[in-house]
């Protein structure tokens, strides 16, 4: 039976890769190779310590038997550290059941995201039929590893400079050197903080910044990456490439890559500069919600996944939450089944949702408080502290200044396939761009998500240098609620005929197919097994075409054996 036995590399104890491991030795018996046949994966804790003086934590790794070949790798994912012993395997690969995040099991890289670490694989012995792992006390150490880069020795010419610093902006910049470029890099950001994790916002408002930033100053100091805060740009010459900010530098570039994701939508009803209203985009912009909305009514403004997060994220601490929701159901991305189970979930959990309501005006005291927001249909409703999340707008002012890089109607920047506009040095990336989607037939989407943006900054650092893309970019995306419901969602479904549904909505343990001229071309799922999405992203991503018939016949949704021998699959 083949083992698989990845060279010992050494990790310190925050998982950043080393020249030399010499510490100490860990042995230990795993299981015994019965206990692993094919298909069967086992979690297995260790100790993780050979010498008494040191305290390192038990590490829980997982064994994986794929088609014969056994794997070791750690058992978290490096993403938001949930178990991957649910996670899908196939053809050496495990993605997390989570969010999709996908890690080779040969080495424990990451092939796909979310998430930015890779996880560590282990050596692995098969001693009389009984499984050791031989490792050390470093490469123990934690449960993920940063990627090495190669050394940098930076050429002496103008930089790459990637205006913005969010997923989009981390992913290009740190693919850039993974893949051996040695110019100059700058990154430019208008927030105080360099690039986080804005997707924690509205899932905790007291988080601090240090605990949801990508990475760390010394990442970008080793990997020679400038990261500029609190900058602003004013415009862009094309001509004599330079990009002018707003202390008055000139900035000169080699190629220029735009970042900038979305502005947030700003209420412009009456009473919209009362005090105590919030909006969630910056970390900034959160910073003492929590105490001021402590045993107060707080409404929320906006029906969608920041609003209903946000919802019921401050319902922990709040009086009373109502969610103000303009459209039919909340969540109209997933559909209105989907979107009223949510509702009624809500309700079960205190926090009312009403639909199709808009607000007319937000009252104040004689401090200049918000105290009501008063809706069109004459309801008011008490409201001490309000959360607007109306959506964002593409950040390209600056852009349109400029003036010579193409827009679409909705002001999101046109890309090709390889993220260059118009001008063949200017690229742009995540939120703010609109690009092609080849398997669902689409010329120009924009898409607003955590794991798109990160791809699309992998894609394009693989355009700048010349280098043919790694794999199809597949949509995926996720919401969860009081930390127990959620909701995940893969391809692209703004244009369908019809849904599939198999399960039970109301209980959130389904899997919903939207399917166009007889073929999938999103699905959704709910509950712990997500056995839905997790496949068809690499279903999607290989191309395979799965009809609507072949969804009704496939009544326990397994879709492996279409991985295993996808000429079986449909049309492909």
């Amino acid at each position: 039976m083949p083992f698989c036995c990845p060279p010992s590399k050494g990790l310190t104890a925050e998982g950043k890769e080393i020249g030399i491991d010499d510490s100490p030795v860990i042995e230990q018996e795993l299981c015994s190779v019965d206990e692993l046949p094919p298909g069967e994966r086992k979690e297995i804790e260790v100790d993780g310590r050979k010498r008494k003086e040191i305290e390192v934590d038990g590490r829980k790794l997982l064994l994986v038997n794929d088609k014969g070949t056994i794997f070791c790798v750690n058992a978290l994912c490096s993403h938001y550290n949930f178990p991957l012993i649910k996670g899908f395997v196939y053809e050496g690969k495990i993605r997390c059941p989570l969010h999709g995040a996908c890690f080779s099991l040969k080495t424990g890289d990451i092939e796909e995201f979310p998430g930015f670490d890779s996880i560590n694989s282990y050596q692995i012995e098969n001693r009389n039929g009984k499984l050791f792992l031989k490792s050390t006390e470093k490469r123990l150490g934690n449960d993920r590893r940063t990627r090495k880069a190669p050394k940098v020795i930076e050429k002496k010419e103008n930089p790459i400079v990637v205006i913005g610093g969010g997923p989009s902006a981390d992913s290009l910049t740190e693919t850039l050197r993974l893949l051996g470029c040695t110019t100059p890099i700058v990154m430019i950001t208008q927030d105080e903080h360099p690039p986080y994790d804005r997707v924690m916002l509205s899932k905790n408002f007291d988080v601090q910044i240090d605990a949801i930033r990508h990475r760390l100053d010394d990442f970008y100091q080793e990997r020679k990456i400038t990261v500029r805060t609190k900058t602003k740009v004013l415009k862009i010459d094309a001509t004599t490439k330079t990009i002018e900010l707003e202390n008055g530098e000139e900035l000169k570039y080699s190629k220029l890559v735009i970042a900038t994701g979305g502005t947030v939508r700003k209420l412009t009803d009456p009473g919209a500069n009362l005090k105590n209203i919030y909006y969630v985009r910056e970390y900034s912009d959160v910073q003492g919600l929590v105490e001021s909305a402590k045993d107060k009514d707080v409404v929320v403004i906006g029906g969608s996944f920041i609003g209903m997060e946000s919802a019921s994220t401050i319902s922990k601490v709040a009086k009373s939450v109502t969610v103000i929701c303009a459209t039919e159901e909340p969540m109209p991305a997933f559909g209105r089944d989907v979107g009223m189970a949510f509702r009624k979930y809500f309700g079960l959990k205190g926090v009312e949702v009403k639909t199709r309501a808009r607000v007319a005006s937000l009252e104040g005291d004689s401090m200049g408080n918000v105290i009501e927001v008063r809706l069109q249909n004459g309801g008011h409703l008490p409201a001490q502290v309000v959360i607007a999340g109306i959506g964002v707008a593409p950040s390209t002012d600056f852009v349109r200044k400029s003036g010579n890089i193409k827009l679409d109607n909705q002001g999101f920047i046109l890309v090709n396939a390889d993220f260059q506009t118009n001008d063949h040095n200017i690229y742009a990336i995540g939120d703010v761009c609109s690009f092609p989607l080849p398997y669902w037939n689409r010329k120009h989407v924009n898409i607003q998500h955590f794991q798109t943006a990160q791809k699309h900054g992998e894609l394009c650092a693989y355009s700048l240098l010349g280098k043919p893309h790694p794999g199809a970019l597949v949509p995926f995306f996720w919401t969860v609620f009081f930390m127990e419901r959620g909701s995940r969602f893969v391809g692209l479904a703004d244009d369908y005929d019809e849904v599939y549904t198999r399960g039970e909505v109301n209980d959130f343990d389904f899997r919903k197919y939207y399917i166009k001229n007889d073929e999938v071309v999103a699905v959704c799922d709910a509950g712990l097994n997500p056995i839905a999405t997790i496949p068809f992203a690499e279903i999607f991503k290989r191309g395979i075409r799965v009809t609507r018939d072949e969804v009704e016949r496939n009544k326990n949704d397994d879709w492996t054996a279409y991985l295993e021998a996808p000429v079986v699959a449909g049309k492909n």
